[in-house]
């Protein structure tokens, strides 16, 4: 469809849903109720995580526009959690229409505290990594990354402490001990860094994922790093361990959990929360 014309015909006609890194529209397509993402923010003036999302994997806006369909292609592979099925794609107007997926949202970052819900993600992302990549950066792989991937975390966050925490002792202090970790994953897989519970939509009852909704930090990454992540969105974490040992064992992620959750510390200079309690906190795996 012609989503240029569509935006130019329909002014005025946009129900507002809510804004982030996009303004998420409520749009009519015929008598199809559909979703419209438009990007907020430019590549210059990006947040500390969609900078350090640009950084580290090569990844912004406009790379994900141009690589939604293979994603969701991708993605569609998995049975075990639908994804919102894509209208079409404008670069002239920076957004992307899904037609809406049924389902509940859910705002809070962390999942509903329901045992089928846990089992239902442990397989969904067990699912997307056991399919693995030898480099990590843009999906589809474009071509092998030049730094190694802890090179590339510590030079973004060399650059993200120098922006937004020069005078914050504490990440400091830490910063010294994380860079000297060992960090070097045998091998990558399609991870969300930010994966939260509001990116999904949900049954009735909050029993059941129906679709994921929000694609826009899909990569090609380290499976630790997403776990490390998941895990602080998670009530319980047995059934989730369960359902993604359906498919491999689960790794252990004890050496690299403090690595990976201080790179998304960095990424919310504006966090009412202590470093040390956002470190220690919530260790379920």
């Amino acid at each position: 469809m012609d989503i240029g014309k569509y935006i130019a015909e329909s002014k005025g006609s946009f129900d507002l849903l809510g804004e982030s890194s996009n303004s998420v529209y409520r749009i009519m397509l015929g008598n199809e109720s559909c979703i419209l993402k438009k990007n907020r923010i430019s590549v210059d003036n990006l947040s500390p995580f969609w900078y350090s999302i640009k950084e580290v994997f090569g990844s912004d806006f406009n790379t994900q526009r141009k690589n939604i369909y293979s994603l969701t292609s991708f993605l569609n592979t998995n049975p075990h959690i639908k994804v919102a099925e894509l209208v079409g794609v404008s670069d002239e107007y920076c957004c992307q229409i899904f037609r809406e997926a049924g389902g509940v949202k859910y705002k809070p970052d962390e999942f509903p505290d329901k045992e089928e819900i846990e089992y239902q993600l442990g397989l969904y992302i067990g699912f997307l990594h056991s399919i693995r990549f030898d480099t990590f950066g843009t999906f589809p792989p474009e071509k092998k990354m030049e730094k190694q991937i802890k090179d590339a975390m510590i030079c973004c966050m060399e650059q993200v402490i120098d922006l937004y925490w020069q005078k914050n002792e504490d990440v400091q202090n830490t910063f010294r001990i994380i860079r000297e970790m060992k960090i070097s994953p045998e091998s990558y897989s399609l991870i969300m860094p930010d994966i939260s519970g509001n990116q999904f939509v949900y049954s009735d009852g909050l029993d059941a994922v129906t679709a994921v909704v929000d694609l826009d930090a899909y990569v090609i990454g380290p499976r630790e790093w997403e776990l490390a992540v998941v895990e602080q969105c998670l009530r319980n974490g047995s059934a989730f361990v369960k359902g993604y040992e359906s498919y491999q064992e689960f790794p252990d992620i004890t050496e690299s959990r403090s690595f990976y959750r201080f790179f998304s510390y960095l990424c919310d200079p504006w966090t009412e929360k202590d470093l040390n309690t956002f470190m220690t906190e919530h260790i379920l795996f």
